[in-house]
């Protein structure tokens, strides 16, 4: 008995199917690759020697009276971690640990888990709140949603929930700050959000801020005109963090 030959067009199909996928993966690389920020003047605001680099990872040691609490962030899509620089660094000034991860293809929806690394680095650190801008807010919403044992809070910055991800019940506390002229995450966003969060959540809209204001990387396609500068809305969201933290009582040694 003969063993029955393959058809011909199997070895014109199978590569051909091959090669249409790498051209798709190469057309997305070049896509992830072409980045937004940080601004060319982030130098004025965040030094090379106000972080360290850990594996990809900017990490912002705490400053002054050294709090027992870590952040860890995930910015947006396409964006580049330093954008936030400025945000992380005004928190580490009052003594909070914060990493902004360095996320696959920019994407931080692919790299929902990288909290994790960071976690495990430092035991010392008693409680932990992740956050993100944009798409980087759905991804620390989902690490809050399969981690909810060791996460204590929640910071969206422009941002809410993926609705597979309902914290309605988490024991968490969560701080959503959301810009008045933000063309991307829209202030309907916002209200249908607050059925997936806790009914304590603390909600804050930054009056004249728009989208691309929550970090220092420039203007974003399809975003509203801020009536406030970038550097004002990050003073912003830095006070209101801060405010926020002192009142969730994370800033217990």
């Amino acid at each position: 008995m003969t063993a029955r030959r393959l058809p011909r067009r199997i070895f014109i199909v199978i590569p051909a199917v091959a090669g249409f996928f790498l051209v798709l993966f190469a057309i997305f690389t070049i896509w992830a690759a072409d980045t937004l920020g940080p601004i060319a003047t982030i130098g004025d605001h965040v030094a090379p020697d106000d972080y360290t680099i850990i594996d990809g990872n900017l990490v912002f040691a705490p400053q002054g009276d050294p709090k027992s609490v870590g952040i860890v962030l995930y910015p947006g899509a396409k964006v580049e971690p330093l954008s936030y620089g400025a945000y992380a660094l005004g928190l580490a000034q009052d003594g909070y640990l914060v990493c902004i991860l360095d996320v696959a293809f920019h994407l931080a929806i692919f790299d929902a888990d990288k909290a994790e690394d960071f976690i495990a680095l430092h035991p010392e650190i008693g409680s932990w709140y992740v956050g993100g801008h944009s798409m980087g807010g759905v991804a620390a919403a989902m690490y809050a949603d399969d981690h909810r044992e060791s996460v204590d809070g929640l910071i969206l910055l422009g941002s809410y929930p993926a609705g597979s991800n309902d914290l309605s019940e988490a024991d968490l506390d969560v701080l959503s700050i959301y810009a008045e002229f933000d063309g991307l995450t829209l202030l309907s966003d916002i209200e249908a959000s607050r059925a997936l969060l806790p009914a304590d959540a603390t909600f804050e809209m930054i009056t004249g801020g728009n989208h691309a204001g929550f970090g220092l990387y420039g203007a974003q396609a399809g975003d509203g005109t801020a009536e406030i500068s970038a550097l004002a809305q990050q003073t912003w969201m830095i006070l209101s963090t801060l405010a926020f933290l002192e009142q969730s009582g994370s800033s217990a040694d």
